[in-house]
């Protein structure tokens, strides 16, 4: 197609006729364009120039036929000025000068201008081999045929400037709008192959096909739009003056533009053609495509539906606490079942089919063209068939899903199964631990009951303890389905079973012996029975030694002379002996068993203290899982990518303050302290507490942000994250619950420390339990101090620079300003809140007009630093709850008010051991300064720090 259309500028060149193209060529056969001799001089700049030469040789270049041009100039009327500078533009300006071969002036005529060339013709533009000058026609006769010049130069070619440009407009406004057309075409077909269908929906591709044919349809229109007028142009170029002409008897000007109509057709004809098969192959690809993606959405529908199921399988939680509980949620279970099997089994159905429809595709996929550029050849279309054929996506989600959720409802099966059965056995050894506790607080027999008494209660223990096994309970196989509090409970009965076994069969050991005690008796009776020589005498010291309880009237001699017949004595003795065998087996076994009582008493008080101590670790056990649950169900959850969409950002940076330092508090009571206690002696208990004493202060860091905790869980307690947390972890009770755990738990040590208390048997052990209750009790001070501490605001140094908190408490407080008058006990004092440092002791004011829930807040008023007070203990006829801090020289005196005598006995206490250590300290640094200094002489003046006064 031709790159320069007419501009109105060059429009107006053309219609001066200072150039045009006739249509005529020359001997060699380049095509000639014509400047004729001007009757008007038209000056012309160098860039109208090169815009004309540029549109005539573009109008008339046919570049496949390798076209070159000659140049006729009529300059016979000019002068040489004018001939210069348009020889100038024809030789440097014009863009075309390797189409040009020849150059023919006619030059000026007139003796005055052929003198004037003489001084011209030596400028370097008239030596130019391509120029040919020229006197006259006949030389012009010589070079070109007159049959090819126009009669401006004697010629008989016919030529119409204005029929010219006429047909020249035609021309333009047909191969503009072909331009537009082919433009339209192309850019419809790289949207066509550009298309990505993989990112469409099957409503997308097919509103996409409807287009394409409508497309298709308007291309048809303007085409045959434009072959029409393409044909009625053709006409036109054909009329000369009124008269059709044939194509051989046009002249040549017009049969150039007829020949360039009929290749914008042919060329128009080859682009619809061309994008009507690329339109054919991409609307069945496109149609495929719409197929698959009608089978990709119906199979997302299914994954989406089937997924919903696997999250409820996935949240399911088939390990609980109880029977009850699993029986509940395996009737959940079998109800969600009955629902979703009949999706998975329409899932499957519809997977067989997608299957044989990909297979079909694969099929088919050879046919398809790659689509991915304007001029495809054979071998892009041979590489595209092997792309095309990867465009669907074999998705075996649904077979995978129906896979994992037939084993996982076989799996959760397997488990509630194990878990009823394991529950089972916990109810069976809870029954046993009834029935030996049943067995156990039964008295044993009295030491005068019968031998079938003392060996039925023996046969019943014996089968009790013969029935009692823990091979179900410690069996591997129920190790998944327990949970934690389960597992701790079924550890925690076996300790139990274990010490109730142990105590059965120490009760029936003392039946044994009990039993052959009775029968050892029997025999000792048989024995003084038979011994008819033992004499009344004896018989009656006997008696009466061993039975203060019979009277005088029972005693029998044998020298009264009223004495019976030996019959009588007899008998008399025999009453006698069988009153003295009765006797003595009651006094024998009493005296055994009063010497069994204290061991029995000791072994009772040993089982107590065992369970106890069982229950101890077992609770401990608890809490390490559930402070375990914390960290694993919610506190690395932050971290989980299935997890992140739910957290919202305010929550994200603040889980921190959610659980403080509960890793390190979960870590101290799983590695250190319950191992501990798990190993420990039973005696040494107590220890276990005071060797860890200071682990224990960990608390108060947790205790911190106890208040920010209680706030944030209150903003943002309802949070998806929290919920999908909690359902995991299957607890009942929200994350504000647990998160309490650790402070209800160091609140009940000493309770349980209190109870071994009353069951130590040695002062030892006392002693280290009291101790251990001791340190437990000064833990629960130090956290609870803690607790009042951060709600002090309004001071602004840096409070944990001055040591430990020791004390904290309300008191009422005077202070004396002037020397030597000490302050006014009887005015008002102020009510503050003292918090006694090892470095400082503060005063603050309690916040008035606090709600009932809110926190309290402690606003700082004053503080003294421990090094510049001292302390006056009982101040002269002052109330006995009162003692006085002062500043050194007395400048100021502080009244300090305590609630009780036992307040005022504990901050004194704890004032003068601060006041104390810092002399210790003071003391310790004066003699290291005087080493310093004297080296290690003991001469010189040593600086000595008095005590304060008390």
């Amino acid at each position: 197609m031709d790159e320069v259309f007419m501009t109105p500028e060059i429009n107006e060149l053309l219609q001066q006729n200072y150039a045009f193209i006739s249509g005529g060529h020359s001997p060699k056969g380049n095509l000639l364009i014509t400047f004729p001799d001007c009757k008007v001089e038209v000056s012309l700049t160098d860039d109208q120039h090169k815009a004309l030469l540029s549109y005539l040789v573009n109008a008339a270049l046919d570049k496949d036929s390798g076209t070159k041009f000659s140049v006729v100039i009529d300059r016979r009327n000019s002068n040489w000025g004018v001939i210069k500078g348009l020889l100038h533009c024809v030789f440097d300006i014009y863009p075309g000068t390797e189409l040009l071969e020849d150059v023919y002036l006619l030059q000026p005529s007139g003796f005055i201008q052929t003198l004037k060339f003489f001084f011209h013709q030596s400028n370097s533009i008239f030596q130019n081999q391509k120029l040919c000058t020229l006197y006259s026609l006949t030389e012009l006769y010589k070079h070109v045929n007159p049959s090819q010049l126009t009669p401006d130069f004697g010629g008989e070619l016919y030529y119409n400037n204005n029929d010219w440009m006429k047909h020249r407009q035609l021309v333009e406004l047909l191969s503009q709008s072909f331009c537009q057309l082919n433009e339209d075409l192309n850019a419809a077909t790289v949207r066509m192959v550009s298309g990505n269908q993989s990112e469409m929906t099957a409503g997308q591709i097919k509103g996409e096909i409807e287009t394409l044919d409508g497309g298709l349809e308007q291309f048809k229109q303007r085409v045959e739009k434009s072959l029409a007028d393409a044909g009625a142009e053709i006409v036109q170029l054909k009329t000369i003056n009124g008269e059709t002409l044939s194509s051989a008897d046009i002249p040549p000007s017009s049969a150039r533009h007829v020949s360039l109509v009929e290749r914008v057709v042919a060329e128009m004809d080859a682009s619809l053609s061309k994008y009507v098969l690329q339109h054919g192959k991409q609307k069945t690809t496109l149609e495929r495509c719409f197929r698959a993606r009608q089978f990709e959405e119906e199979n997302n529908r299914w994954c989406a539906i089937l997924d919903e199921h696997l999250l409820f399988l996935m949240n399911f939680n088939p390990i609980r606490d109880t029977a009850e509980e699993i029986k509940i949620c395996w009737s959940e279970l079998e109800k969600f079942n009955a629902l979703a099997k009949d999706d998975f089994c329409k899932g499957e159905e519809f997977y067989k089919t997608w299957q044989n429809f990909l297979a079909e595709d694969s099929e088919e996929s050879s046919v398809l063209p790659a689509n991915r550029d304007l001029t495809v050849n054979k071998e892009e279309e041979d590489e595209g068939d092997d792309e095309s054929g990867k465009s669907l996506i074999h998705d075996n989600r649904i077979e995978v899903s129906c896979q994992h959720y037939n084993e996982q409802l076989s799996l959760y099966n397997d488990q509630l199964q194990r878990g009823i059965e394991l529950h089972s056995h916990i109810e069976q050894a809870l029954k046993w631990q009834r029935e030996g506790t049943e067995y156990l607080a039964r008295n044993i027999p009295a030491p005068d009951a019968k031998k079938s008494v003392y060996e039925e209660e023996f046969d019943d223990i014996d089968i009790f303890i013969s029935s009692v096994s823990f091979q179900n309970l410690t069996d591997n196989k129920y190790n998944d389905v327990m949970t934690p509090s389960v597992k701790v409970t079924v550890d925690d009965l076996i300790a139990k079973l274990g010490n109730i076994l142990s105590s059965c069969r120490e009760r029936r050991q003392q039946l044994r012996q009990l039993v052959e005690n009775h029968e050892k008796m029997q025999s000792k009776s048989l024995v003084v029975s038979l011994e008819s020589s033992v004499s009344s005498d004896v018989i009656s010291a006997t008696f009466s030694e061993d039975t203060d309880s019979l009277t005088s009237t029972e005693h029998v001699t044998c020298d009264s002379p009223t004495s019976t017949s030996s019959s009588s004595s007899l008998m008399s003795s025999e009453g006698l002996i069988n009153n003295i065998d009765k006797l003595y087996l009651s006094t024998k076994m009493n005296r055994e068993f009063s010497q069994l009582k204290p061991v029995m008493q000791t072994g009772t008080i040993r089982r107590k203290r065992g369970h106890v101590i069982q229950e101890l670790i077992a609770t401990e056990r608890i809490y390490t899982s559930e402070l375990l649950s914390i960290i694993e169900g919610y506190l690395q959850q932050f971290d989980n990518p299935e997890l992140t969409g739910f957290i919202p950002d305010d929550l994200r940076q603040k889980h921190r303050i959610l659980f403080g330092n509960i890793e390190d508090i979960h870590k101290f009571h799983a590695e250190t302290f319950l191992k501990c206690l798990e190993n420990c002696e039973p005696t040494l208990v107590g220890k276990c507490f005071t060797d860890h004493k200071t682990k224990f202060e960990m608390y108060g860091i947790y205790c911190q942000n106890k208040m920010q905790a209680e706030h944030l869980i209150e903003q943002m307690g309802n949070y998806t994250f929290f919920q999908v947390c909690q359902k995991r972890l299957g607890h009942r009770l929200p994350l504000s619950s647990y998160i309490l755990k650790p402070i209800q738990r160091i609140t009940k040590y000493h309770l349980l420390l209190r109870e071994l208390i009353k069951m130590a048997t040695s002062q030892q052990e006392k002693d280290d339990l009291g101790e251990a209750v001791e340190s437990m009790l000064d833990v629960i001070k130090y956290v609870n101090n803690i607790l009042h501490q951060v709600s002090i605001t309004g001071f602004h140094g840096d409070l944990a620079s001055q040591g430990r908190l020791l004390m904290q408490g309300s008191v009422d407080v005077w202070v004396g300003r002037r020397r030597d008058k000490k302050p006014d006990v009887r005015s008002k004092g102020h009510r503050r809140h003292a918090f006694l440092y090892e470095k400082l002791i503060m005063f603050c004011k309690k916040k008035e007009d606090q709600q009932p829930n809110e926190r309290e807040i402690y606003l700082y008023k004053n503080s003294l630093s421990m090094s510049d007070i001292g302390l006056t203990e009982a101040p002269k006829g002052g109330d006995k709850r009162g003692f006085e801090i002062w500043c050194q020289g007395r400048t100021d005196i502080w009244m300090i008010l305590a609630p009780t005598e036992e307040a005022k006995e504990d901050w004194v206490k704890e004032i003068k051991r601060v006041l104390f250590n810092q002399y210790v300290h003071h003391r310790e640094a004066s003699r290291k300064s005087v080493i310093e200094r004297q080296g290690t002489s003991d001469s010189g003046q040593q600086k000595f720090i008095s005590l304060p006064e008390h």
